[in-house]
């Protein structure tokens, strides 16, 4: 009974330490968009699952959903996964809004850079009407 409990244990150890990220059949419009995206690290962000203040503009009309991904170019194996934000017109993202976010912690004193990216989907959630990124660095204290 105990092996059979162990198991199970290390099973859902490993498997909840896969990738959560929602898998959909994207397909691209023609001529999609290139948004434009900043993003601002601040003191709450390091070491955190804060996720940075952030501002679009050039969002394609017919957008509903926006989807964030970020990633380390110093190393590309550490997922910081990202979040999805329903899109209303606003172009400012506020601090903390992604619900699935690692933010950055690379060793003290040493820079990284991260790149956010961003795509714009439909009501359905199956065509890419627009897509963009932003790479920052981020030196740990």
């Amino acid at each position: 009974m105990n092996i059979a409990i162990a198991t199970l244990a290390i099973f859902f150890l490993f498997t909840g330490c896969e990738n959560t990220d929602k898998k959909r059949e994207l397909t691209p419009v023609e001529n999609v968009a290139k948004i434009s995206l900043d993003m601002n690290w601040s003191e709450k962000t390091e070491c955190s699952h804060i996720s940075p203040s952030m501002r679009v503009s050039n969002v394609p009309k017919g957008t509903s959903l926006l989807v964030f991904k970020m990633m380390d170019r110093n190393a590309t194996k550490f997922n910081h996964g990202g979040g999805e934000i329903k899109y209303s017109g606003d172009n400012e993202i506020a601090e903390g809004a992604l619900d699935s976010f690692n933010a950055p912690c690379p060793p003290k004193g040493l820079t990284h850079i991260y790149v956010m990216s961003l795509k714009a989907l439909d009501s359905n959630q199956t065509h890419i009407l627009g897509e963009g990124s932003v790479e920052k660095a981020f030196t740990k204290r």
